[in-house]
């Protein structure tokens, strides 16, 4: 939702740029979208709620999609331990209006102390919480006291690779399928390029938010068929994509082909 952000992380693009997404564009991009369902929408940044309208996002998420779609925050907690202005009540917004929160936390976040302070909080209010640790970056004492809140409060701890934004990362293996989930991730950047995987942004966006029509967008999201990225050979996260998710991709594309052709005429598809 917007690219600033409270650390500098070295890892990091999103701290400086001052561009940011408002509920204007989500509402835009969501009735473009038409009836397309999400399974999760994530909120991130940037760090969110340096955001100076989120508690208008938050708002507008609870109304229009609480209980529909998995409503995730991507945070690094720090600004919700403030005392002053807008941010303690921010922390109550968010308890209303998330299933999750997905925090980074090592000694780039510097967050250490406000994963420590808040996760009674989440644990209390039942919020499902995963925190994401870059090995590389993370001192032993640090990693000891995130096991700690892990284990006392049920937390899932996930270690990660940095291989987004990384432009000397070494190939690991020789890429000719394309990634299982490289159209799975519908990823905007604040500035509305709209991006399937990380690494794609390293290249090219496929379009922009403020300027793809709905025909565009449909396309993007029903038959967008793109060749592996420049870099799926450096990336710990890549699947390739086997015979039968090959199969099963382009039967549900044609299915779906099928339905709309027949609305357009009028015809009630036979029950599948």
């Amino acid at each position: 939702m917007n690219g600033i952000c409270i650390n500098r992380c070295v890892f990091c693009p999103f701290h400086s740029d001052r561009r940011r997404l408002e509920v204007s564009d989500l509402s835009s991009f969501f009735d473009k979208a038409g009836d397309r369902r999400f399974s999760e929408i994530v909120i991130n940044g940037g760090e969110p709620t340096l955001h100076p309208h989120f508690a208008e996002i938050c708002a507008f998420l609870k109304a229009r999609f609480k209980g529909q779609a998995l409503l995730t925050l991507g945070t690094n907690l720090i600004s919700l331990t403030w005392k002053r202005g807008r941010y303690p009540a921010l922390l109550a917004r968010i308890l209303e209006t998330y299933d999750k929160l997905e925090v980074g936390c090592d000694d780039e976040h510097k967050n250490i102390g406000a994963l420590e302070s808040l996760a009674p909080v989440f644990a209390e209010a039942g919020v499902d919480l995963k925190i994401n640790t870059l090995p590389a970056y993370c001192s032993g004492q640090t990693r000891k006291r995130i096991e700690a809140v892990g284990k006392k409060f049920g937390f899932a701890i996930r270690r990660s690779d940095v291989h987004h934004f990384c432009h000397s990362a070494p190939a690991i293996r020789h890429v000719t399928a394309r990634c299982a989930d490289r159209t799975s991730v519908l990823l905007f950047n604040c500035n509305g390029d709209g991006f399937f995987c990380y690494r794609q942004e390293l290249q090219q966006p496929s379009f922009n938010l403020h300027t793809v029509t709905p025909e565009d967008l449909r396309y993007f999201i029903d038959k967008y068929d793109p060749e592996p990225y420049r870099f799926c050979s450096h990336c710990s996260a890549y699947v390739a994509e086997g015979p039968l998710e090959t199969f099963r991709r382009k039967l549900s594309r044609m299915s779906r082909a099928m339905r709309e052709a027949c609305s357009l005429r009028g015809v009630q598809p036979a029950p599948r």
